[in-house]
């Protein structure tokens, strides 16, 4: 199991195929409302803990993703709900909000940007069951909207929609989240 803290309020677990055998589950049995599955979550957790030295997610609520990793082994993402912040956005380049309907489409999006020279900052943001990029292109921005587009939506192109997402979602990767998310691909 390898463990990184992405920020404060996220940390992303890579299970391996041993991993999950050890944890006695396989990724198409996790059911967030199955007991074997809550299990495996406390358990990882508990290794989290261990790992960074002091308790994560012990404060609010708990949200945890799950993505396939490789044939056999399993990506979990821990984000500890805090309190919206407010922030101050630049006015001056245009930023992209593009809005994905899982986080294995973001994955293939950050990945599929990965070596295409594109270069932008981009921050990643929850809310329910969707995940938005809000993305300002510096290099490449005509290959950027064609992925943002081939794994999501881009539903706004102006700084008011990209205050809005700030606003009202919660901030899972705060700087660079295209690159951080393609080195965990």
């Amino acid at each position: 199991m390898r463990v990184e803290e992405l920020t404060t309020e996220a940390i992303l677990v890579e299970l391996t195929g041993d991993d999950m055998k050890k944890l006695r589950i396989t990724y198409e049995q996790m059911d967030g409302a199955d007991v074997e599955t809550r299990r495996v979550i406390w358990t990882v957790l508990s290794d989290v803990n261990s790992t960074l030295g002091r308790p994560f997610g012990s404060k609010g609520r708990l949200t945890v993703a799950a993505m396939r990793q490789g044939k056999e082994g399993c990506l979990l993402l821990f984000t500890q709900e805090t309190p919206p912040r407010r922030y101050l956005l630049r006015q001056n380049a245009a930023r992209l909000t593009a809005q994905f309907a899982t986080l294995d489409a973001v994955f293939a999006c950050a990945e599929a940007l990965r070596f295409s020279g594109v270069k932008a900052e981009s921050s990643l943001y929850r809310h329910e069951n969707g995940y938005r990029l809000l993305v300002r292109p510096a290099v490449g921005g005509g290959r950027l909207r064609q992925c943002l587009t081939e794994f999501g939506a881009i539903v706004g192109e102006t700084e008011a929609v990209a205050r809005h997402t700030a606003e009202h979602w919660r901030c899972l990767i705060g700087q660079n989240a295209l690159e951080r998310l393609a080195r965990q691909s």
